[in-house]
C-alpha cells in the first residue's frame, strides 16, 4: 500500500506543476480545479466502453479519476491536514465521524 504521508511533497509538487498552482493559492482556486476535473470525468464516461474494447492500458476515465484522487489529497494538504492517512482511516473505521462537526479542533488530523 502507498504511504500517503510519505508522498505528500511529491503529490503537492505534481498538482502544482500540472495545474499551475502555487503554495499561496487559496482553497477556492483548488475547489475550482476539482469542479473542472469532475466535468472532465463526466465528459469522458461515454468513451469508457469503447476504450476498454480497444484494450488500452488505462482509460481516460481512469487517468482523470487518478488525477482527482491526487488533487483531492493535495487539497487536504493545502487545507492544513497533517496526517492524511489517519484522517482517511478514521473516516473508514469510525461511525461518529460521519458528522464532521464531531471532530474537535484539538483532534484535527
Amino acid at each position: 500500500m502507498i504511504t500517503l504521508n510519505k508522498y505528500q511533497p511529491k503529490i503537492l509538487c505534481y498538482i502544482r506543476r500540472r495545474y499551475n498552482l502555487h503554495e499561496w493559492d487559496g482553497i477556492k482556486r483548488y475547489s475550482l480545479h476539482i469542479s473542472a476535473l469532475w466535468r472532465q470525468l463526466d465528459d469522458a464516461l461515454p468513451s469508457l466502453e469503447e476504450q476498454r474494447k480497444r484494450g488500452r492500458c488505462y482509460s481516460s476515465c481512469e487517468v482523470i479519476a487518478a488525477d482527482m484522487i491526487l488533487f483531492l489529497l493535495g487539497f487536504l494538504l493545502q487545507c492544513g491536514c497533517r496526517d492524511v492517512e489517519k484522517l482517511l482511516m478514521r473516516r473508514i473505521e469510525e461511525k461518529d465521524l460521519a458528522d464532521p462537526k464531531k471532530i474537535d479542533d484539538d483532534e484535527k488530523v
